[in-house]
């Protein structure tokens, strides 16, 4: 999950940008009513207790809501609505505009946390529209919790740390495929823990980053062999392990990243790895591409 910073906007501004003409908008004249409904959303998101959020809310009537769940549609996702300049900064809001679920796909659209179908009143409530893949929000659909443990984490309200929680071994395999997991940081209680392990489960996210991570490598596997063989004096295992901790520190900085970080430090800790793990199985794609890269480099050269 990417957390994000809180939305520079409440739910009163998207009110304010949806409403064409306040005398046929019901919710227009509700804008405080749904200004405590957001208040009640962070407070109990915040204690981690979203799930005792409950549909009807005072103050507000079920044809408020209606109008509500309307707006979403008409007003703020719809590409001609009043309200789409903002529905699309909330989009892009998540680092490289990726999804804030598995942070590896492209956001395409916006997720409500709880589903809009059985929580109308907060459906343009930005602190509840994620931006989300289509994958995720194909596995996501209308589920909500009714426990603690079972609350999809929430990229505004659910911090979990600095310490890095994806653990990664690499099999001694062609190609260093990878394997995720979740290991438990030190300031998670049990709570959050069963957390952070059932969304990985949900959206299968062990099996998506070690497919990225393959990815990933492919896309670097030339430039380890090119370290591995021209380093002299038989350094070429110590010169890729620099140069994948290099790799590592590099996405360590990006925060949608964090998964390739976590690959690349546990590459460059391989010594099995450094020692020519990368390679493909019967590598001849690639010593035809070193070949390739030799030979052109040596006709430059003439």
């Amino acid at each position: 999950m990417i957390e994000l910073p809180m939305p520079r906007f409440g739910v009163s501004e998207i009110v304010a940008a949806c409403t064409l003409d306040p005398e046929t908008n019901p919710f227009a004249g509700a804008t405080d009513a749904l200004l405590e409904v957001e208040a009640t959303y962070a407070e109990l998101a915040s204690d981690g207790r979203i799930f005792e959020f409950q549909s009807d809310q005072p103050g507000v009537s079920t044809d408020v809501a209606d109008n509500v769940s309307w707006a979403y549609d008409i007003r703020l996702s719809s590409k001609k609505g009043p309200g789409r300049a903002y529905y699309d900064e909330m989009r892009l809001q998540a680092p490289g505009g990726n999804c804030s679920n598995c942070m590896a796909r492209d956001a395409a659209a916006l997720d409500h946390y709880l589903p809009k179908i059985d929580f109308p009143v907060v459906a343009i409530q930005p602190t509840n529209l994620l931006p989300i893949c289509t994958a995720c929000n194909g596995v996501k659909l209308r589920q909500s919790a009714t426990a603690a443990t079972e609350q999809f984490l929430h990229p505004f309200f659910d911090r979990l740390g600095p310490e890095r929680w994806m653990h990664v071994t690499v099999l001694e395999e062609p190609s260093s495929p990878t394997v995720f997991e979740v290991r438990r940081a030190s300031n998670w209680d049990e709570t959050l823990h069963q957390r952070v392990q059932s969304h990985f489960r949900r959206f299968e996210l062990g099996i998506l980053l070690s497919q990225k991570a393959g990815t990933l490598l492919g896309n670097h596997r030339l430039a380890f062999e090119s370290f591995f063989t021209d380093t002299p004096g038989g350094d070429g295992p110590a010169a890729v392990q620099r140069e994948a901790a290099r790799l590592a520190m590099s996405y360590a900085g990006e925060p949608q990243s964090a998964w390739a970080a976590a690959a690349f430090e546990a590459w460059s800790n391989s010594t099995w790895f450094c020692n020519g793990g990368w390679r493909m199985e019967n590598d001849r794609p690639l010593a035809s591409a070193m070949a390739h890269r030799l030979s052109s480099s040596a006709s430059a050269a003439e």
